[in-house]
């Protein structure tokens, strides 16, 4: 965990760099495309293709469900407990090592104001938005990685398939700028060790 703190500037960086947001439309489409095995609208269809499609499994749907549920219960105290800036609201303001860390009150970012005499000037006063400051850990990769495992469970041969979609996931919070590394890091750790432990107490 320490080691992705370290590499939570340079992986941003690196990202910047490459600027995702002026590739193509088709690759931009693609990579948005894993967000959304992290998102309520997947898990939904999913679980009623099951109910649907594999009655043999439909009595496991409930522990499923709660290998999702369980990692959240985690994830979002602790957002709000970490006071730390998304990415892109850390890099207008001064923050702890420039990671988005900060103590006390939100601090207030930057916003473009016209002068009275016409020119542009940059004043600090808006307030942080609610989304901006609940970085830490991110909500979207503990949720795909609880899927990945309870599917996993369910459908072995496909084991492969449902984490490389969990780990796209993962990628996507990082490369559009809406987490830091660390951050996603520590919710792969939430979401598998919650869920194995879930799927294991079922075997008991």
């Amino acid at each position: 965990m320490f080691i992705s703190f370290c590499l939570d500037r340079p992986i941003l960086q690196l990202v910047r760099r490459a600027n995702v947001d002026g590739m193509s439309g088709d690759v931009v489409r693609t990579l948005e495309s894993f967000k959304e095995f992290g998102q309520v609208v997947a898990i939904v269809v999913a679980c009623l293709l099951i109910f649907v499609l594999d009655k043999s499994r439909r009595s496991l749907l409930p522990r499923l469900i709660i290998c999702i549920i369980l990692p959240l219960l985690l994830v979002w105290p602790t957002k709000w407990a970490v006071h730390r800036l998304r990415p892109q609201a850390a890099a207008e303001v001064d923050t702890i090592l420039g990671l988005g860390f900060y103590i006390g009150e939100d601090p207030k970012l930057p916003v473009l104001r016209t002068s009275v005499s016409g020119k542009d000037k940059i004043v600090k006063d808006r307030p942080v938005r609610s989304s901006e400051k609940v970085s830490f850990p991110s909500a979207h990769t503990a949720t795909a990685f609880a899927f990945a495992v309870g599917l996993a469970a369910l459908y072995p041969p496909a084991r492969c398939i449902f984490y490389a979609l969990a780990v796209g996931c993962g990628a996507h919070r990082v490369l559009f700028d809406s987490h830091w590394f660390s951050d996603v890091v520590a919710s792969v750790f939430i979401g598998l060790l919650v869920a194995r432990a879930v799927w294991s107490w079922r075997k008991k």
